[in-house]
């Protein structure tokens, strides 16, 4: 039996005397958060406690009472996001929405997430297997309890089926691929390279500076040229020539009370629901409180009694693609070094709403599932990503919360599985406590400058082992008593990719950390929420000091603003869209009929279901305004080509502001620029109904 018990409508002096709470006067059905509840499998009872904030507290006897509990309240409050999210990974989007889910559904059947979470329940060790069905029968508990279903069920026209184990393994599979950031990028540089040549293409897919910090704080290999190395091996190989997470950690020795305080504060898509969802769940030797992802069970990100960790996208290169011909004469077949072999060859077929079932062959080769072909149709495409591979992400999360010393936490996160993760951590140990940061995950031992390109799927050996996560980078008790990750590089000699991001947040961050102080939560907090941009600083102060803003106006804007993005900044409207105008003259002039790749502008259905939005963009911002304090670059004609285009990029947003905004710069505002809404969830037909459950995100002005 479950107790429930609502804390939130009563006042904090009667917290303690729960009531019952009837359906909402709207007429919508609530999840029960008072009363008794039978829960088939549930040996002992549970109590579940919403405080004042609707977080669960789940109170149990034993490990599996607690996970029971969790998967209890995910199906609560987050029943068809699980369900959706189920079917994504199943490939069984086209049953709920018809013809439009089907090219989605081909590719997670070649990915095959569903077909490899069959094989993973049997690997699992005892108690992971107990705790995973104690998961299962909490959310078909949860689900029942539901007085109705969610108003997006109504709106889709389909039922919620029942939950089972396999389906939380296949989950967990996908979210981990949905954070391997390199196998697209590899054959959009197929294409750039194909376009440009290596020099062009090296100048919009940059290097990680040298000079930038690296999480550690050790030094990267040599980074200057290393991909333009790259394109000209390929050339000669024989290839065609013609998604921010911040995380921070300080001993007591930097804050108010003398013990380490951590933040963290990962960084997604806007969506509702948000992917994360916040419980406490105690129980045996479980008594952790944190952010999970509902399907799955366990904590990502919280903290217990002992220790405290948080995470960042690790960014590493974990996927790699292989061009593969084809057997023309066995569907089945594919070249190897050793003559033709035969992959593993199943048939899924595809129920469509509406519509005729589709049959969907998928090879998988020495390398990984064949997803696709390559350009011009005369080679498929096989990827071999970690995820795909053997997991053992239950056990590393769970692991993780019972962690009692760094020791412990190191241990579960050398176990980490698949893709990689920043993780930043903090100890009561010692007098001021102890911090360190480890990246894991499975990361494949390569040679400098692989990966970067798709391999020769004919030639190429097998793939190598990931590397040992022991051996992947990290620092415990650093000098300094700080460890900041905010995916840049982590540092190191190892061959980890270039998806890295560049480092203007860690410097701010590292710049706030050592400029404060003495650190207390609410300093912590209002770092989280800090808005200053230093490379749009740098961008004023240099069209200042050239005269090129045409317009006494807004340069009088511009000289006054205060470097914060707010949404009520005028500054930040003006300097954030003339930073876009530079962006799209210098690749279009640069990238002319690729530009689009590099901009995240052809990204769009099954190809961009992972990453869309440009993988170079993003890591161009400090290299174009460097670019343009200093005019002898390739990017650039000289000294008079630089100002004509910084003066045509400052009229051309001036224009398009004042049109949009009002004559006066001074009334802009630079929430009318950016927020976007946040959207939830998918819908059968996406043009015909308004958008019901989307939102404006905070800071629309």
């Amino acid at each position: 039996m479950i107790r429930l018990e609502d804390l939130r409508s009563l006042p904090r002096q009667a917290a303690a005397a729960a009531r019952s709470i009837a359906v909402a006067s709207s007429g919508r059905a609530n999840p029960r958060f008072d009363g008794s509840v039978e829960a088939p499998g549930l040996r002992k009872p549970v109590r579940i406690v919403r405080d004042r904030f609707g977080v669960p507290h789940v109170y149990a006897r034993s490990e599996a009472g607690a996970i029971y509990g969790q998967g209890f309240v995910h199906a609560q409050d987050r029943l068809f996001q699980i369900d959706l999210q189920r079917r994504l990974a199943a490939g069984r989007v086209a049953e709920a929405v018809g013809e439009r889910g089907v090219e989605t559904d081909r590719l997670m059947r070649r990915l095959g997430f569903a077909d490899r979470a069959g094989r993973d329940l049997p690997a699992l060790d005892a108690d992971d297997r107990e705790l995973l069905l104690a998961y299962t029968a909490g959310i078909n508990a949860g689900m029942r309890s539901l007085p109705a279903l969610p108003p997006e069920y109504a709106l889709l026209d389909i039922q919620p089926e029942p939950w089972h184990p396999e389906h939380s393994l296949q989950l967990g599979r996908f979210l981990m691929f949905s954070f391997a950031p390199n196998w697209e990028t590899e054959l959009q540089r197929l294409e750039l390279l194909a376009a440009l040549g290596p020099e062009r293409a090296a100048l919009v897919d940059t290097d990680y500076p040298d000079d930038a910090p690296t999480a550690t704080g050790a030094p990267i290999r040599e980074a200057a040229g290393r991909l333009l190395e790259a394109y000209r091996a390929a050339i000669e190989a024989g290839a065609p020539g013609g998604g921010a997470s911040n995380a921070w950690a300080v001993t007591g020795a930097h804050t108010a009370s003398g013990a380490p305080l951590l933040a963290c504060d990962p960084h997604l898509r806007p969506a509702i629901p948000t992917l994360f969802h916040v419980s406490h769940l105690s129980g045996g030797g479980l008594d952790v409180v944190g952010a999970a992802v509902p399907g799955l069970p366990g904590v990502i990100a919280g903290h217990n009694r002992d220790l405290a960790w948080g995470l960042t996208a690790g960014m590493a290169d974990i996927s790699d693609c292989y061009l593969t011909t084809l057997d023309p004469d066995d569907p089945g077949g594919y070249r190897t070094p050793d003559g033709w072999a035969r992959g593993r060859v199943r048939i899924e077929r595809i129920a469509v709403r509406d519509g005729e079932t589709v049959e969907e062959r998928v090879i998988e080769t020495r390398h990984g599932p064949v997803v696709g072909l390559a350009t011009g149709g005369e080679r498929a495409i096989a990827l071999r990503a970690t995820p795909l591979e053997a997991s053992e992400t239950l056990a590393a999360m769970l692991a993780m919360a019972r962690a009692a010393d760094i020791g412990e936490l190191e241990a579960a996160l050398a176990r980490w599985p698949g893709a990689t993760f920043n993780f930043v951590f903090a100890s009561r140990e010692g007098d001021e406590g102890r911090v360190g940061y480890r990246l894991a995950g499975a990361v494949p031992a390569r040679a400098h400058g692989e990966g970067l390109l798709p391999a020769d799927g004919d030639t190429a050996a097998d793939p190598p082992p990931p590397i040992s996560g022991s051996e992947l980078p990290g620092v415990l008790d650093p000098p300094g008593g700080a460890v900041v990750s905010a995916n840049q590089h982590p540092g190191g000699d190892l061959e980890l990719g270039e998806e890295f991001t560049e480092a203007w947040r860690a410097l701010r961050i590292a710049d706030l950390l050592g400029s404060g102080g003495p650190h207390t939560v609410a300093s912590m907090q209002a770092m989280q929420v800090d808005l200053h941009s230093e490379p749009l600083c740098r961008l004023r102060d240099l069209s200042i000091a050239l005269g090129v803003i045409g317009d006494a106006s807004a340069e009088q804007v511009a000289a006054d603003w205060d470097g914060q993005a707010g949404p009520d900044s005028a500054g930040a409207a003006m300097l954030e869209t003339v930073y876009q105008q530079i962006l799209l003259r210098l690749v279009r002039r640069v990238a002319g009929p690729v530009a689009p790749i590099v901009l995240g502008e052809a990204a769009e259905g099954a190809a961009g279901l992972f990453t869309p939005e440009s993988r170079f963009h993003y890591r161009l911002q400090g290299p174009l305004i460097e670019a343009c304090e200093h005019a002898a670059s390739p990017w650039f004609d000289g000294r008079e080509d630089r100002d004509r285009l910084l003066r045509a990029a400052w009229w051309s947003a001036l224009g398009q502001l004042r049109e949009r905004l009002g004559a006066d710069p001074a009334d802009w505002r630079w929430g009318r620029v950016a927020s976007p809404a946040a959207g939830a969830h998918a819908r059968r037909d996406s043009g015909d109904r308004p958008r019901l459950l989307a939102r404006p995100l905070p800071g629309r002005r």
